[in-house]
């Protein structure tokens, strides 16, 4: 959709640095945004608190936002009472004993639902955990190059669920770092969400993981060409997706695809995705694979509708696409007439 804005009458405006919407916009957490956007309409000289009463964030993560654009050279600031030099060179953690982390602990196998246990880490215990444990400060030092920006204490908390509450290693959770970073999705949330779902769905190892990253990219490779096909240059929505996974898992080539396509848009001259599935549905149960195999089935199609309006008075039983793919898509999967 094209959207033409009208910014002449919104009254007061304040800048924001073009960099943050062109590079940093969607690799950053949403409260994150929420600050700046707070800091850089507010006045020169604030606190922790007023920012936190106009934001409804929690002062702990509005000082590891502040720290955040501060690295990365988007802001700058004087004065800072709570947090000292070393701790903004570490990815900007909170020196604040604030909760941040309150999971369920769970394991690689199934666990009773009563020997689960609430973990509750805070700022403080999970920047000893990274300084500690020599494989989880590893993990950090490794996925901020793979992401290519400094993660901040929230963020340090998802990994450490992943790493010691999922139990998924190193080796897994930057392997999915890669492949989230090569599908444009590189924030610690989206690689949270994405390897908590996997777990959810039993794959827990490497291999399980990597085998699913080579499926993923496979159906994100069928759904460019297939978005390619059928000349659609937006996202395509969560149904029309559903669609294209559908059909790659059936097996449909992308000379059926195209045929399909085609045949809709000569019969409605408009793009419709349940018309072509209905189309497909029909050859994958005539056992139609090929573009020859469409041309016989068209023609038992024909031959078919041609029987059917015999003996009709002056009826024209000449092909019209149009008529004969109305005709075509009312009959069932069994062959019989649909009602309506």
């Amino acid at each position: 959709m094209k959207y033409k804005f009208d910014i002449d009458n919104w009254g007061a405006q304040f800048c924001v640095p073009a960099v943050v919407a062109n590079d940093y916009l969607k690799l950053s957490d949403g409260n994150y945004i929420k600050v700046l956007l707070c800091v850089l309409a507010g006045q020169r000289v604030t606190t922790t608190d007023a920012i936190a009463e106009k934001t409804g964030i929690a002062p702990g993560e509005i000082d590891d936002a502040i720290i955040y654009w501060r690295n990365l050279g988007v802001i700058s600031f004087d004065g800072s009472e709570n947090t000292s030099a070393s701790e903004a060179k570490t990815a900007g953690f909170s020196s604040k004993n604030q909760p941040v982390s309150q999971v369920e602990a769970v394991r690689a196998s199934a666990v009773a639902e009563d020997k689960k246990i609430v973990v509750n880490y805070s700022q403080r215990e999970i920047k000893e955990k990274a300084e500690n444990d020599s494989n989880l400060k590893q993990l950090v030092n490794d996925i901020q190059g793979i992401l290519q920006f400094s993660i901040n204490g929230k963020e340090l908390g998802r990994l450490v669920e992943l790493y010691e509450l999922y139990r998924f290693d190193v080796p897994t959770i930057l392997l999915t770092a890669d492949y989230c970073k090569n599908i444009g999705k590189s924030s610690i949330a989206y690689l949270y969400s994405v390897m908590v779902r996997w777990f959810e769905s039993g794959i827990m190892s490497y291999s399980d993981v990597e085998k699913k990253i080579i499926s993923q990219n496979a159906l994100h490779d069928f759904e460019n060409n297939v978005l390619r096909i059928f000349g659609i240059v937006n996202k395509p929505s969560k149904k029309q997706r559903d669609y294209i996974e559908k059909w790659k898992n059936i097996g449909f080539s992308y000379e059926l695809l195209e045929i399909a396509y085609n045949k809709c848009m000569d019969s409605n001259s408009k793009l419709n995705f349940g018309y072509i599935d209905k189309i497909l549905e029909n050859w994958s149960n005539n056992g139609v694979v090929t573009s020859e195999d469409v041309r016989k089935n068209d023609e038992n199609f024909k031959s078919r509708y041609a029987k059917k309006t015999e003996g009709e008075s002056e009826r024209d039983t000449s092909y019209d696409l149009e008529e004969f793919e109305n005709f075509a898509l009312k009959f069932s999967l069994s062959g019989g007439r649909k009602e309506g």
